[in-house]
């Protein structure tokens, strides 16, 4: 019979796999500080495009008073101007870059979180005791180092049988010997 509870939970689960796995999946993948940092890089990136690019349409769309300003240009003026205007500019859209992949950050760490714990009452409803959150990594850690101290026993183990097969070979050659001892008491 199928379990109306268990079959609900794993639609949700689909659904939300389907929804977010370009986006809240591959931010799990990320500590904080990186995915911000990230977001920061390509928003520097971004502004100092955009900034060009509005300079120019402004330049395009007064050539006018340009071209009659030229001659008497103040180059460091306008150097300083578009400089400070650039400063700004990148400072007013990296705060807002920043809250924005903070916030993102959080929201989508807080739906991960939700989603492995949609994961671990699925797995209690099919019985398992472990929950998918428990760190793997360190039970791996353990397991090969209990696999290196089970081959370390096998070997002494082989070393133990093959002595004790060697003092079982001694044993058998002096009752041989006896044997022949006692053979040759006999034939006296």
């Amino acid at each position: 019979m199928i379990d109306k509870k268990r079959l609900y939970l794993m639609i949700n689960l689909a659904r939300f796999e389907q929804k977010n796995e370009d986006r809240a999946l591959r931010v799990n993948h990320y500590y904080q500080r990186d995915y911000i940092a990230f977001a920061l890089i390509k928003n520097f990136l971004l502004t100092t495009i955009a900034y060009v690019l509005v300079l120019g349409v402004l330049a395009l769309y007064n050539m006018e008073a340009v071209l009659e300003g030229l001659n008497s240009l103040d180059l460091r003026t306008l150097i300083a101007t578009v400089i400070l205007g650039y400063l700004i500019f990148l400072g007013i859209y990296s705060v807002i870059a920043f809250i924005a992949a903070k916030l993102k950050y959080v929201r989508m760490e807080n739906s991960v979180e939700q989603y492995v714990a949609a994961l671990d009452r699925l797995r209690a409803m099919y019985g398992d005791t472990e929950p998918i959150g428990a760190d793997s990594d360190e039970d791996e850690e353990d397991d090969e180092e209990d696999d290196e101290e089970d081959d370390e026993d096998e070997y002494e183990d082989d070393e133990d049988e093959d002595e004790y097969e060697d003092d079982e070979e001694d044993e058998e050659s002096e009752d041989a010997g006896d044997e022949n001892d006692y053979l040759e008491d006999e034939d006296e």
